[in-house]
């Protein structure tokens, strides 16, 4: 498994981050799964903020099913996308 990951602060109000993400079958290596996610958030306040993530997985070969949603299953071999987006308040 190898992850890479990385974060920028624009601006106090602004941060960006992604990240890329690659499981390997050790027994097949025909086998593979890569996902790739970009976020923001952008913060009104200390307290309330809205977020914007992307994501893609694409999985390979006939044992490889990873997924973006959790208990959301996929079909060996096929690609899922996935975007959210919504609003954080701290009490």
């Amino acid at each position: 498994m190898i992850n890479l990951g990385a974060g920028y602060r624009l601006s106090p109000q602004i941060n960006l981050t992604s990240g890329a993400y690659k499981i390997t079958d050790n027994n097949h290596t025909d086998n593979t799964s890569t996902m790739y996610v970009i976020g923001g958030n952008y913060y009104f306040t200390k307290f309330t903020e809205v977020y914007l993530e992307a994501a893609n997985v694409s999985n390979k070969g006939s044992n490889m099913n990873q997924s973006l949603v959790y208990a959301s299953p996929v079909t060996a071999g096929v690609d899922s996308h996935a975007v959210m987006i919504g609003m954080r308040h701290k009490f």
